[in-house]
């Protein structure tokens, strides 16, 4: 069962304006077609890979069967982390050449990745383990562990991306958990993240910085080219009150200060 009190204060607070404002805001739609799929990957939280015959593309897709929020989830969060400066593969609404209409989350498929056990201490980007924790502990991420990032060979060098919000946000229920979180796969891999000595910044204080200061419109827009499909109106509404009022900055706060 959901809670919709996030909802009913925006509702309280001129939550009808917001969803007519996000009624106006919605986008043209340009999905991503994949002509055909295979099986996941077995280490993968997905339905399928789609594969875009077009461009040779494929395409870790993840629909509401097995939660009705992750698509959603998997948007918001990844359009945040992107915003923040972490480097997130690529990702779109996908949806299959004989079913139109109906969507998925779509990550790029990267291929070629290692496991961290096999790349760890020469992991050239390793200040986005705590900078990614900043998230993390923002959308109440409790499952980011070692295979939540892809370990890339790129140039030489060994590059961590990110991947996979799928037991965040609104998948939590609403409003959020409270921090601390408790025991769970992000706290009890983070000492061996933290261990990963970041050799450049940003630190993970700047990804907190980064967004306090985004706009108050940021959660509006960024809604606005998702698949109406994938969250309803007054879930839309309380996400937006909730990103655009004083709730956002209060979750920050604590955040930071639970900073490793």
């Amino acid at each position: 069962m959901y809670c919709l009190s996030g909802f009913q204060m925006a509702a309280g607070a001129g939550g009808a304006a917001t969803l007519r404002m996000f009624s106006m805001m919605q986008a043209p739609l340009l999905p991503v077609v994949c002509h055909r799929t295979k099986p996941p990957p077995a280490t993968a939280a997905a339905d399928f890979i789609g594969i875009d015959d077009e461009t040779s593309h494929r395409w870790l897709c993840k629909g509401q069967g097995k939660h009705v929020m992750v698509p959603a989830t998997e948007w918001v969060c990844s359009s945040l982390a992107t915003a923040c400066g972490l480097p997130v593969p690529p990702f779109a609404a996908v949806q299959l050449a004989g079913q139109p209409g109906r969507y998925y989350f779509g990550s790029q498929w990267q291929g070629g990745a290692s496991e961290f056990l096999e790349v760890r201490g020469r992991i050239s980007n390793a200040s986005v383990f705590q900078r990614t924790h900043a998230v993390d502990l923002f959308v109440h991420n409790t499952d980011r562990h070692f295979g939540n990032f892809l370990y890339l060979h790129l140039a030489g060098d060994v590059v961590a991306r990110v991947i996979d919000f799928s037991h965040s946000l609104l998948v939590m229920g609403w409003p959020l958990p409270a921090l601390p979180m408790a025991p769970c796969n992000t706290t009890l891999a983070l000492p061996l993240f933290m261990a990963e000595k970041p050799e450049r910044l940003p630190r993970p204080e700047e990804v907190i910085a980064r967004i306090s200061s985004m706009p108050a419109d940021w959660m509006t827009a960024t809604l606005a080219p998702m698949p109406e499909q994938w969250l309803d109106a007054s879930w839309a509404a309380a996400l937006v009150g909730w990103w655009s009022g004083e709730d956002r900055q209060r979750r920050l706060a604590t955040a930071q200060s639970l900073l490793p």
